[in-house]
């Protein structure tokens, strides 16, 4: 079940719509990793027009989307949508951004094809975050591949983070996958985007072109 961990807010648009930030967490995460944490301060800060969700999906792919799909559903009606998705939050990003064609997306650290790069993490885990037990299998990391999208229509609808010392996920895939959208390519760091907090005023200014 998603948990509503971040929501917020009010301020209505051109278009009589609202716009939310949905941030959406990589793998084994919460709705309350740390870098939704800093990105909501910013927003309530700077933009506090505009609504926030971060929520806790649970793990396995089919089922979180299919639950955040009813959600945005819902609130269609309300909202335009800035989903910003960190790691496989990446993934699903851009499949939700793909499905919304008035929304954007903020792809921190994207895993493209999480299908070909998630085979070492066969297991069982334990979410730190909600207690939740879940294994990764064969059929958890091929059902992502339902989700994939060959084709990137409107490249200025999405923003890349990246970082060169990403020791999960090669950053020049995402810039292969992305190659007409605006990016940004820090040295260093890793996987966890560790100068999060440097980047977050590129994120408000991205964000305020549309709103």
């Amino acid at each position: 079940m998603i948990k509503n961990d971040v929501v917020g807010a009010s301020g209505a648009r051109s278009d009589e719509k609202k716009l939310c930030v949905v941030y959406l967490h990589g793998f084994n995460s919460s709705g309350n990793a740390q870098k939704s944490q800093l990105l909501r301060a910013a927003v309530d800060a700077h933009a506090p027009e505009l609504a926030y969700y971060s929520p806790t999906l649970i793990h396995h792919p089919q089922k979180a989307i299919s639950e955040l799909q009813a959600y945005l559903n819902q609130q269609a009606d309300v909202y335009d949508f800035c989903f910003v998705g960190s790691s496989l939050g990446g993934f699903f990003a851009i499949y939700f951004a793909n499905r919304y064609p008035t929304s954007k997306a903020v792809l921190i650290n994207p895993a493209i094809s999480p299908w070909e790069s998630m085979h070492g993490y066969y297991g069982h885990y334990e979410n730190a975050a909600t207690g939740e037990k879940f294994e990764v299998t064969e059929h958890f990391v091929s059902s992502l591949k339902a989700f994939g999208c060959s084709e990137n229509k409107n490249p200025e609808r999405f923003l890349l983070l990246l970082q060169t010392d990403d020791d999960v996920i090669d950053h020049r895939i995402a810039l292969k996958a992305f190659p007409d959208s605006r990016h940004i390519v820090r040295a260093g760091g890793g996987h966890q985007f560790t100068d999060f907090v440097e980047v977050i005023p590129d994120i408000l200014q991205f964000i305020s072109k549309f709103s």
